[in-house]
């Protein structure tokens, strides 16, 4: 049994390596349109292209990239071949979160006219821990897509296969993608209640409102007469697949006060508290 376990962990890297390459290589954008990528790979390189399809239009190849093996890759030259993570459109521009060369990119496809002519621009989202894949196994993105308030949220899980992952809230503004930064310094609200263990948000949006206005209040973020409006949330739980929060995670909650700017709050289910405290959108640095 023990021979086992130890050829299942040394395989693991392996496995997960594999299994990243079979989920969908197609993104339907929307009826019309589809995002996808074909990728050859060879004794000693990789040819890569991704491309736009549009119903009754002519397919157009959006962009393309040849990676050359040698023996320096070993096992790693597997690190190196790009991968389409998911895409959108927004305001007549197509944009693509595109692995490549170690990190993640926002690409920018914004078409000229009705042509299939097209100016291309990218945007380093986070590069991709160093180590082998012998040691720490091949990468991992997930991407869950929000619009709060016409604005659109993403929510960035990433890592190696062996070890920690990473999670960051990104925010899309004017063609460019930022980060938000929360403060390390927060006062921390107890929830005795612990409203929110099997609490499902989106049906019972009224009583997340309340219970969020009288938190702010009670800690004196908001005034009594304030005109307070909730706008949604980002949920970082299981609660969609089990039904209830005892395994932890943050829930985000963006609410807008006097009809001014969005704010957010955090709460954390790990220890049912609330987490009162400041917060920036930050540029990547590139």
């Amino acid at each position: 049994m023990k021979k086992i376990l130890i050829i299942l962990l040394l395989l693991f890297p392996l496995l997960k390596i594999n299994s990243q390459k079979m989920k969908s290589d197609t993104i339907k954008l929307s009826n019309k349109l589809v995002l996808y990528q074909k990728m050859t790979n060879e004794s000693n390189k990789i040819t890569w292209k991704l491309f736009l399809k549009k119903e009754g239009k002519e397919t157009v190849e959006l962009d393309n990239e040849i990676i050359e093996n040698n023996p320096v890759f070993g096992n790693d030259f597997t690190l190196y071949e790009p991968d389409l993570i998911d895409g959108f459109i927004d305001n007549n521009c197509l944009y693509a979160f595109v692995y490549k060369g170690r990190r993640l990119f926002l690409c920018e496809f914004e078409f000229i006219g009705q042509t299939t002519k097209f100016n291309k621009s990218s945007q380093a989202v986070t590069p991709v821990s160093l180590g082998s894949v012998d040691n720490f196994g091949g990468f991992n993105f997930a991407i869950q897509k929000y619009v709060i308030d016409k604005k659109k949220y993403f929510h960035l899980n990433y890592g190696r296969d062996v070890g920690g992952k990473s999670n960051v809230i990104l925010v899309f503004i004017n063609g460019k993608i930022k980060k938000l930064i929360f403060s390390e310094s927060t006062q921390n609200i107890k929830d005795e209640k612990e409203i929110f263990k099997t609490l499902d948000l989106d049906k019972n949006s009224d009583k997340v409102s309340a219970e969020i206005k009288k938190a702010l209040i009670e800690n004196k973020y908001l005034k009594k007469e304030a005109d307070f409006k909730y706008l949604g949330n980002i949920d970082i739980t299981p609660f969609k697949e089990r039904g209830s929060r005892n395994l932890g995670g943050v829930i985000y909650f963006f609410y807008e006060v006097n009809n001014l700017s969005t704010n957010i709050v955090r709460y954390d289910c790990d220890d049912n508290e609330w987490l009162l405290g400041d917060y920036k959108e930050e540029d990547i640095k590139q």
